[in-house]
């Protein structure tokens, strides 16, 4: 005999139940893999208007300009996690101005301005 209730479909409440199950794995698993990919915090105060793009795979990127509490300019880039929608990175992004001050936990790079931010 076959038994046919494991051919059965997910309702619509199981269909949102896995995704937001898959979202949350997805949000611990980034969190997990910046803190283990970062080096450093970075404390910056932002002296020039941030550039925002795109790169090439889709990911989007934030290049910072300031100085460090000593005093010495910093370019640090910061890219956006994959579970972020466009409408919460820009969000986020809006809030950075001239003077204001950021704590860059995670994935950043320093940007020397003698290579690209990727090597």
């Amino acid at each position: 005999m076959f038994d046919f209730t494991k051919l059965r479909r997910p309702n619509a409440a199981e269909l949102r139940e896995q995704e937001q199950r898959r979202r949350a794995d997805a949000i611990a698993a980034d969190h997990t893999r910046r803190l283990l990919r970062s080096r450093d915090t970075l404390v910056v105060t932002l002296t020039d208007h941030h550039k925002e793009h795109v790169t090439i795979p889709g990911a989007r990127a934030v290049h910072f300009y300031g100085d460090k509490a000593d005093g010495r300019a910093v370019h640090a880039v910061w890219y956006a996690p994959d579970h972020l929608s466009r409408d919460e990175f820009d969000a986020i992004v809006a809030g950075y101005a001239i003077g204001a001050t950021l704590d860059l936990r995670g994935y950043w790079k320093p940007f020397n301005g003698n290579s690209s931010p990727n090597s």
